[in-house]
């Protein structure tokens, strides 16, 4: 974040309007309102939480945060193992729930204060285009991407390991499946990443929104473009 905001401050100097594009919900909100980075990881205690996982199922792994942040354990979305572990992690280095640390993610500010966009896509829409995405992925060499960086000498990190779309290619070498009968599994883990990032964009009072998840069609691309532009033209006047 303190590159970002560097990067900013170089930008305006130079008289121009820096823009922001992609990237998770998590770094926008950190972008926007700050961001408590903590401890840094602690892999040991992550491989121990990991296997108690695996042999216990993310429920008790949701009751064991429960007992250590409550609110982390009520915010946390059930199926997002990865920041139930992260926040068991920080409040074990800390002493401190998360949750009591990461408080400027509250200090939310009204869309009239800036500009932030963001698309919204109706589910149905969206799901086509997932299960296009993920055809095209495999149809253009994943699989065969997966496995030559399996092959490399430098083993994949973790984070890399569970990225969507190479974790599920991993798993079915592991199991001896057919790497290509991983697709209906990354489309599923596609769709559950995409309601995760609805959740987060729904949360943020900053966004100014284009287009609607509750219509019937795609939202037209060059109205939103056009929006956007008199939007940034005519801000602060």
């Amino acid at each position: 974040l303190q590159s970002a905001h560097a990067c900013v401050q170089d930008i305006l100097k130079r008289g121009k309007l820096p823009m922001f594009v992609g990237g998770t919900p998590m770094y926008l909100k950190g972008v926007l309102r700050g961001f408590d980075a903590g401890p840094p990881a602690d892999e040991a205690f992550r491989n121990a939480v990991e296997e108690d996982l695996q042999q216990h199922g993310i429920s008790a792994l949701r009751e064991r945060l429960q007992q250590v942040d409550p609110l982390s354990a009520a915010k946390i979305d059930a199926g997002d193992s990865r920041r139930m572990i992260r926040a068991l992690e920080f409040a074990r280095a800390t002493g401190t729930p998360i949750s009591h640390r990461q408080l400027q993610f509250d200090s939310a500010r009204s869309s009239d204060d800036g500009l932030v966009f963001a698309l919204r896509v109706p589910r149905p829409i969206l799901h086509q285009r997932i299960e296009t995405r993920v055809d095209e992925m495999f149809a253009e060499g994943l699989v065969a991407e997966v496995q030559g960086l399996l092959a490399l000498d430098q083993p994949l990190s973790k984070t890399s390991r569970q990225a969507v779309g190479y974790r599920e290619i991993i798993e079915a070498i592991a199991a001896d499946d057919a790497p290509e009968t991983a697709a209906e599994q990354v489309v599923f883990h596609t769709r559950r990443l995409a309601r995760r990032q609805e959740t987060w964009l729904r949360s943020f009072s900053e966004i100014r929104g284009l287009g609607s998840f509750e219509a019937n069609s795609a939202p037209d691309i060059d109205q939103c473009v056009e929006t956007m532009v008199e939007t940034i033209l005519s801000f602060g006047r």
